[in-house]
């Protein structure tokens, strides 16, 4: 085979094979960070704003105490970004906020009502194994 040709089909299928991970990574922390958040009414959980290009800001409406409105819309965010050829070669970020004033206490504190539950480290948990699940491709 033409070595010219050769790198070409190689750098295709490691071009998939980068946009397949970094797609895996983004739902995994998305997803798990999602997961990971208390439940007391639903809000909490259902502010989380999976976004591309920029961060998204502003309170939703919506109780979502399972999560699976917010999973949906993570799913929707990776496949706009990573689900054709023209999306896949632009270079955007993925963003995710929840601008409600308590998350941060969530994170750090846990809920004051509980009896010292928390805290419950949705996004610090979900970055940990995230960059774990990184390192582990990265040495395998």
């Amino acid at each position: 085979m033409d070595l010219e040709l050769e790198l070409k089909k190689w750098g295709e299928k490691a071009l998939t094979e980068v946009t397949i991970f970094h797609a895996e990574t983004a739902d995994r922390f998305f997803s798990g960070t999602i997961k990971d958040t208390p439940v007391k009414t639903g809000l909490l959980k259902g502010n989380w704003m999976p976004s591309r290009g920029k961060p998204r800001f502003g309170e939703l409406k919506g109780f979502d105490k399972t999560g699976a409105r917010r999973l949906a819309r993570v799913q929707n965010v990776i496949v706009s970004m990573f689900g054709s050829e023209a999306n896949k070669k632009k270079s955007q970020s993925l963003y995710m906020t929840n601008s409600l004033d308590y998350a941060i206490r969530a994170e750090k504190k846990g809920w004051e009502d509980q009896r010292g539950r928390g805290p419950y480290n949705m996004v610090a948990k979900n970055f940990h194994r995230t960059k774990n699940m990184i390192r582990a491709r990265r040495l395998g």
